[in-house]
């Protein structure tokens, strides 16, 4: 009896996994952008996703970003064409993806790689207007070690969140929902807190922007490569939860009325 028990019970919690599992797998993806499609040396800009239907747009006009594979400063994981944005000193430049986000109650955007090249820094954020703000995003400030990382709110004021040793990271990733955005390094939480978005009037984040800002007397550059935007529909997170919890339940269940049949003997 203890067996069937055993194997009842087995089966039950891994019933309950393999549900939580399964239908955390229908995570939507939206776009991917893999700067694979276009011609080396040639803008981005105007063109669209290679992996969805939004096209590339340059808030300031500037128009300072194009695909590439030649630079030798980059990290020797960029094995394949990617983007390149090049700033002059004391100058800076923005743009982002065309694509509306804000009818998404939850979103991840992901970065594959990035790559800062010298003085100055580099700027992350969901924003509902104002592009070209810096406010509400993640900086990445160069360093003589590596990068400071800080969020800047609203008002301008920067929070240090964390260092790191080297100017290439894998896995960047900003965890949006309406109102708040959290980063992420390969997986792992690297902001504790989840940020306010660029927002007027309570508005929702509808765009994903990205920004550099070269120093006053040096020439910067952003290397970027494989962008995507993840959506898990609520009504799926929820059943993964809803089955999750009854899997539990029932395990419990079973396991009381072994030890109470146990007891009984």
């Amino acid at each position: 009896m203890n067996l069937i028990h055993h194997v009842k019970n087995a089966a039950i919690l891994t019933l309950a996994c393999v549900v939580i599992g399964s239908l955390s797998a229908h995570a939507q993806t939206i776009l991917t952008e893999t700067f694979n499609t276009g011609t080396a040396g040639t803008t981005f800009i105007g063109k669209t996703v290679s992996g969805g239907g939004a096209a590339w747009v340059d808030a300031t006009g500037k128009n300072e970003v194009s695909y590439t594979n030649r630079y030798a400063n980059a990290s020797g994981n960029f094995t394949s064409q990617y983007a390149n944005l090049f700033v002059l000193a004391g100058a800076s430049d923005a743009f982002y993806v065309n694509y509306d986000l804000s009818s998404l109650a939850a979103f991840t955007v992901n970065i594959g790689q990035i790559q800062i090249t010298s003085a100055g820094s580099c700027y992350l954020g969901a924003r509902e207007t104002s592009l070209t703000s810096t406010y509400c995003t993640y900086q990445f400030a160069y360093t003589a070690t590596g990068l400071n990382i800080s969020y800047v709110d609203s008002a301008g004021a920067l929070t240090l969140v964390g260092t790191t040793t080297t100017r290439y990271l894998t896995n960047v990733s900003l965890l949006v929902t309406d109102t708040t955005q959290q980063l992420y390094i390969n997986g792992t939480a690297f902001d504790s807190i989840a940020r306010a978005t660029q927002a007027v009037a309570g508005g929702t984040a509808q765009y994903f922007g990205i920004d550099v800002t070269a120093s006053a007397s040096v020439n910067t550059g952003l290397y970027l490569d494989t962008i995507t935007y993840t959506v898990v529909p609520e009504p799926v997170a929820a059943l993964s939860m809803g089955m999750g919890l009854i899997g539990l339940a029932l395990y419990d269940r079973a396991s009381k009325r072994r030890k109470t049949e146990s007891f009984n003997k």
